[in-house]
C-alpha cells in the first residue's frame, strides 16, 4: 500500500521526463519545419534545431538512467506489496508508514512498529536486550537483525526482525549505515518481520530430544567410547569413565592403546569388523580392570571410526539367584524320592547320579558304576542305537519305552 506521503518516487520521474522529451521532440520539429517555411531566418532557425537537438540527446541519456532507476524501484515496491509470507512496512522520519504489505497493515494497523513491539514484547532479559538493539539502531540508523518473543493474543510467537535505513536522495536509491547528520527528508526505515515460530518451537523440541539423548548416552549403565580413524579417544561416556576411574579430560584424546593391558586383545584388528570379548584395561594408576567389550567399526564419511560398548562386574539378581536354588533343591528332592528308579548316563556309559530307589533295582550299593555292569551286550547294542537316534533326530516330549533284563534275570522297564 502506498502512502500519501512525501517520497521521491523514480517511476513518477521517469513519467516526467518521458513528458518532457515528448515536448522536446515536438519544439525540434517545429524548428525543423520552420527553417524551410522562413529560409531567411535560417539562421535563428538552425541555431534553435541545434540547441533543441542537444537537449533531446541529453534527456534521451538521462532517460536510459531514470528508466533503470523506475524499474528498480519497481521491483523493490513490488516485492514489498506483493509479498504474503513477510511483513514488509518502510516508514518515513515520523514513524509513519510509507509503503507496506496487508501483512503489514493488518500487523501493525499503521501503530509505530517500536511501540507495537515494546507493548507486545515479552519481558526478559534477552528480549529486552534485543528490542533495546533495535532502538539503538533507529537512532543511529544503523542496520540491525534480532529475534524477538511476541505475546499476541495471549499466545507466545516468535519473530525475526529486521531495521534496515533506506536514502533517498538525487534520484538514487541505496541503502547503508549512515551518520545522524544525514538524517533528513530522504531517510526511510525498511522493517521486515517474519513469523518463525514453528521453526523455533521445533529447534526447541530438537534440543531437548538432543539433551535427553546425551544424558542417557552419559549415564546408561554400559560405558560408551568412541574412536576416530588414529584410534584416538574421541568420545567417553561418564559410564566408561567410572570403569576405568578416571577423569574424562584424562581419556578423551588419548590413544586407547595406553587403556589396553592385554597382549592378546583384538581390539586393534583392523580386519575385524565386530568383536566381542572379555579384555584387560589399565588407568593411569595402574589398576587393572577387566571388561567385557562389545566393539565394531563404522564409517563416517571417508573415515573408519570404532565404536565400543563396556560391561563391569555383571550384576546378578539376588532373585534369580535365590529362584534358581529353590528350583534345584525341588528337583533334588524330587529326583531322591520318586517312586522309580532314576539315574543319568554319559555318552561313555558312566552312571554318574542315582536316586534311592536305583540300588533296588541293580541290587547293590552303586560306587562308579557303569552301565554294561548290569545290561547284556545286545541290551547294550539296543541303547547305542537309540542314542545314536536322538543324537540324529532329537525330538522333545517323545519317550523310548524298552523292556529287557538285566544280569541278575530281573526284568525291567527301560524309559
Amino acid at each position: 500500500m502506498l502512502k500519501n506521503k512525501a517520497i521521491f518516487r523514480p517511476d513518477r520521474q521517469l513519467e516526467k521526463m518521458l513528458v518532457s522529451l515528448v515536448y522536446a521532440l515536438i519544439a525540434l520539429a517545429l524548428s525543423i519545419l520552420m527553417l524551410f517555411i522562413f529560409p531567411h531566418h535560417s539562421l535563428l532557425f538552425l541555431g534553435l534545431t541545434l540547441v533543441l537537438t542537444s537537449m533531446v540527446i541529453a534527456m534521451a541519456i538521462v532517460l536510459i538512467s531514470d528508466c533503470e532507476r523506475a524499474l528498480t524501484y519497481g521491483g523493490f515496491a513490488n516485492v514489498i506489496l506483493d509479498s504474503k509470507e513477510k511483513i514488509y512496512r518502510i516508514d518515513n522520519v515520523d514513524f509513519d508508514p510509507v509503503i507496506e504489505n496487508k501483512p503489514a497493515a493488518d500487523f501493525f494497523k499503521s501503530e509505530n512498529v517500536l511501540d507495537f513491539l515494546r507493548k507486545h514484547i515479552l519481558h526478559d532479559g534477552q528480549n529486552n536486550q534485543n528490542l533495546e538493539r533495535l532502538r539503538h539502531a533507529l537512532k543511529n540508523l544503523k542496520h540491525e537483525n534480532v529475534l524477538l518473543e511476541l505475546i499476541l493474543k495471549g499466545e507466545s510467537r516468535f519473530f525475526d526482525v529486521s531495521l534496515k535505513p533506506l536514502y533517498l536522495k538525487k534520484n538514487d536509491i541505496f541503502e547503508s549505515d549512515f551518520s545522524v547528520e544525514k538524517i533528513g527528508k530522504e531517510t526511510y526505515f525498511f522493517w521486515t518481520l517474519e513469523d518463525i515460530t514453528p521453526k523455533q518451537n521445533m529447534e526447541k523440541i530438537i534440543e531437548q530430544e538432543r539433551q535427553k539423548l546425551h544424558h542417557f548416552l552419559e549415564s546408561m549403565p554400559l560405558g560408551l567410547y568412541v574412536l576416530d580413524d588414529q584410534n584416538l579417544v574421541e568420545y567417553a561416556n561418564e559410564t566408561f569413565c567410572l570403569q576405568l576411574n578416571m577423569k574424562k579430560e584424562d581419556i578423551i584424546g588419548k590413544p586407547f592403546s595406553i587403556f589396553i593391558n592385554d597382549e592378546k586383545s583384538t581390539l586393534f584388528n583392523p580386519s575385524l569388523i565386530e568383536q566381542a570379548g572379555l579384555s584387560f584395561f589399565q588407568n593411569n594408576k595402574e589398576e587393572n580392570i577387566e571388561l567385557f567389550v562389545s566393539q565394531n567399526r563404522f564409517k563416517e564419511g571417508e573415515r573408519l571410526k570404532t565404536r565400543g560398548l563396556t560391561l563391569k562386574d555383571l550384576p546378578i539378581d539376588s532373585n534369580i539367584i535365590n529362584l534358581s536354588n529353590k528350583i534345584e533343591n525341588e528337583y533334588k528332592l524330587l529326583f531322591s524320592y520318586m517312586p522309580t528308579a532314576v539315574c543319568h548316563v554319559s555318552s561313555d556309559g558312566v552312571i554318574s547320579e542315582t536316586n534311592s530307589k536305583i540300588a533296588e533295582v541293580f541290587g547293590k550299593n552303586l560306587k562308579n558304576p557303569h552301565i554294561q555292569d548290569f545290561f547284556e551286550k545286545s541290551d547294550l547294542k539296543r541303547m547305542e542305537q537309540i542314542y545314536a537316534d536322538y543324537a540324529k533326530n532329537f525330538k522333545p516330549n517323545v519317550l523310548t519305552e524298552v523292556e529287557t533284563t538285566l544280569k541278575s534275570g530281573k526284568p525291567v522297564l527301560l524309559t
